[in-house]
């Protein structure tokens, strides 16, 4: 029987894109038949596991090591894994094993490295850099990340695999509409969700709070920052028509994406972005960046804006809340959009690559 680890480092860590990634590929691993076949999950010794509800059926979970973070992964998983596969899902992993499958999700670091520490775009060249050279096969999740991996990296691209990300987690979460008990429920709501990253490029939706007030609408943003990764902040308080919720939890997201009467995402570059997807998921109407990966993934089942001019936003904005055929035709290509991502059918293609590729 062979054995393939996974890096379960992501376990330890907030959720964000990258992490609900992980997540949803291991769960769909660990339901997959393949009796020849024995998936092990690995984590520091140390660690807690941020998610409570990840439970798997067949995967095993070890703890090993002495280590945690960046020296448990470039140690003693290096070693513990030595001379087996190790797939790694959240992109970081030894940087020198060859039977390795990373998923690199982006190369924002380089792309745009004012959004983060210099220790940090340091940090993840390298190990990006070595990993590319070193493993035999890497993912990534957008024909337009393969390019950007290909380009800045020089990396073949005979060695990378665009394996899509899915939405169905969403689908089975239970809405909790009392997080709506928090906005003003006399006035619908236009909703951006992320981290405050500056990528996320929030600072283009406030700019526009003015006309959106104008339009009866109100803004909600979710999300958190993280200042060891991320530089500088954005001044959200004292803004009218405007609630920033911070975190919440699944179920609460599920019930914003639900009754929002549209998703706002202009971000500046993505490798994937999730974010519109799980909102249509919930059923609601997207306007997003029209960057890097995002004409890619989602074709015409949105509307596009300038991440650099609010004047396209807002005019997104009016078409969509003036004009009801246009409305309509979006939701017949939403349904159309969902039915090309799978979580199931990515797990299968890294199933795959794991046991013929490496």
């Amino acid at each position: 029987m062979k054995t393939i680890y996974i890096n379960g480092r992501f376990l330890t860590q907030n959720l964000t894109g990258v992490q609900r990634y992980c997540i949803e590929i291991v769960k769909e691993l660990d339901k997959l038949d393949s009796p020849n076949i024995k998936y092990i999950l690995l984590l520091p010794k140390s660690s807690n596991i941020v998610d409570a509800h990840f439970k798997l059926r067949n995967i095993k979970i070890n703890r090993i090591g002495i280590f945690s973070g960046h020296l448990w992964e470039q140690i003693d998983l290096f070693f513990y894994t030595f001379s087996e596969t190790l797939f790694s899902p959240n992109g970081t992993g030894p940087i020198f094993k060859r039977k390795h499958l990373p998923t690199f999700h982006d190369v924002n670091f380089i792309d745009i490295p004012d959004g983060f520490t210099d220790l940090f775009a340091f940090w993840y060249r390298i190990v990006f850099s070595a990993s590319g050279f070193f493993s035999k096969q890497i993912l990534t999740v957008s024909e337009y990340s393969k390019q950007r991996i290909q380009s800045l990296l020089k990396v073949s691209p005979q060695k990378i695999s665009v394996v899509y990300e899915g939405y169905q987690h969403m689908i089975d979460i239970p809405p909790d509409f009392s997080i709506l008990n928090r906005l003003n429920q006399n006035i619908p709501y236009i909703l951006a969700v992320s981290s405050l990253n500056t990528n996320k490029n929030f600072k283009l939706i406030i700019n526009c709070i003015e006309a959106v007030c104008d339009l009866g609408l109100q803004i909600v943003i979710v999300g958190g920052s993280n200042p060891t990764v991320f530089k500088g902040k954005n001044k959200l308080s004292g803004k009218k028509n405007f609630v920033w919720l911070g975190r919440v939890s699944d179920n609460e997201l599920k019930a914003l994406y639900t009754n929002a009467f549209c998703f706002v995402y202009p971000s500046f570059f993505e490798g994937f972005g999730l974010p519109p997807l799980e909102a249509q998921a919930c059923g609601s109407f997207c306007i997003i960046s029209s960057t890097s990966c995002l004409p890619e993934i989602y074709s015409d089942s949105v509307l596009y804006c300038d991440p650099h001019e609010k004047e396209t936003l807002i005019e997104a904005i009016t078409l969509l809340k003036d004009d009801e055929s246009k409305r309509n035709l979006l939701k017949d290509k939403m349904e159309e959009n969902l039915t090309k991502y799978s979580w199931k059918e990515s797990a299968v293609k890294i199933h795959y690559l794991l046991n013929f590729k490496q």
